[in-house]
């Protein structure tokens, strides 16, 4: 069977800044979204990847199951950046790999109109996929650390860590083809970012049906 080009547009940025809400917003008009997070959490219990992490991290990071437990190995990783590359440089080869898997597989779905990857840390991702478009989401701190409370329920000292961790996404602003700031009412950033992919790719992108995402 002959691939069709759908586009593929990724969604990058930190945490706050109003991605995932953005993608379910394209998932209601008929795009397939890739959720990179999700995809990660799956290269973690593949037996190769864990593996690698035991003998980079040490038997610590598990849990009493022997999988790997995300919590102990972000307690490693988040403070201290040479540690945390050690990491990248396990999970996001076969991490891309994978996403590049189902690209191709949803390609070949004439119902889709086109595919998502929701990625905060795309700008870290080593390779990368070829895509179409890359949209960084940003807001001001202060309406990220709000949300990120609301959210998930922590306080604002939490939040503001959490902040700290991808304060390095930044510097990849000037790198992405569009930077939608989402500090405006939900509406509104939801139009301007459809009017961003009609101008791209025409309207044709557009295939409403329900969605759950892949």
């Amino acid at each position: 069977m002959d691939v069709r080009h759908t586009p593929v547009v990724v969604l990058a940025g930190g945490t706050g800044t109003g991605k995932s809400t953005l993608g379910r917003a394209l998932a209601a008009e008929g795009a397939a979204v890739v959720d990179a997070d999700v995809v990660g959490h799956e290269m973690l219990r593949r037996r190769d990847v864990r593996n690698a992490v035991v003998d980079t991290f040490g038997p610590d990071v598990l849990d009493d199951e022997g999988a790997v437990d995300r919590r102990r190995l972000g307690a490693i990783v988040f403070s201290d950046p040479a540690r945390l590359a050690a990491l990248n440089r396990l999970v996001h080869p076969p991490l891309v790999a994978e996403i590049e898997r189902r690209i191709d597989r949803l390609r070949r779905d004439p119902a889709i109109g086109a595919i998502v990857i929701d990625a905060a840390l795309w700008p870290q991702f080593e390779p990368r996929p070829s895509v179409d478009l890359v949209v960084m989401t940003t807001a001001p701190r202060p309406v990220r650390r709000q949300r990120i409370v609301e959210r998930d329920g922590i306080d604002s000292a939490a939040a503001e860590r959490r902040l700290e961790r991808q304060e390095a996404l930044e510097a990849f602003l000037d790198d992405a083809d569009a930077v939608l700031d989402t500090a405006r009412p939900r509406s509104e950033t939801r139009q301007a970012l459809f009017d961003l992919l009609d101008q791209r790719f025409g309207p044709g992108w557009r295939r409403p049906r329900p969605s759950t995402g892949v």
